[in-house]
């Protein structure tokens, strides 16, 4: 809802202020990955912005799965301290990672509108006619 995504834009501004003089890495250890000191805070704001993108596709399986992961890590994020517990949290690699594969998201969220994949998931699952 509206006022719900109000309300965690509120949580990340607070969330920005809070904890963007925490020290951060030197290094991601990836090749072309910088480290982004304020790792957290921008990976909340993607998350939220696919949050916001996500709801514009009809209520289809990928829709879902998206929506469930994103909510899980806006939480996630607003819920730990440091960009270590958010790591950890999530599992999924380092949080500059992370801003990659929303950044990926938030692409495929476009390709999946402009392809409309939700009428041919549909069509292959309407039994065939006749039968």
């Amino acid at each position: 809802t509206k006022s719900r995504m109000l309300s965690l834009r509120a949580a990340a501004r607070l969330s920005v202020r809070q904890f963007s003089t925490v020290r951060t890495k030197v290094s991601t250890g990836l090749v072309g990955v910088p480290v982004e000191p304020l790792g957290r805070e921008k990976l909340l704001l993607r998350s939220l912005r696919i949050l916001q993108a996500v709801k514009e596709l009809p209520d289809c399986s990928y829709r879902e799965s998206v929506e469930k992961i994103y909510r899980h890590r806006v939480a996630t994020i607003l819920n730990c301290k440091t960009v270590g517990e958010v790591e950890t949290a999530i599992g999924l690699g380092q949080i500059e990672e992370l801003m990659i594969h929303a950044d990926d998201e938030l692409e495929l969220i476009d390709q999946y509108k402009g392809w409309k994949l939700w009428e041919i998931i549909d069509d292959y699952n309407k039994p065939p006619e006749g039968a």
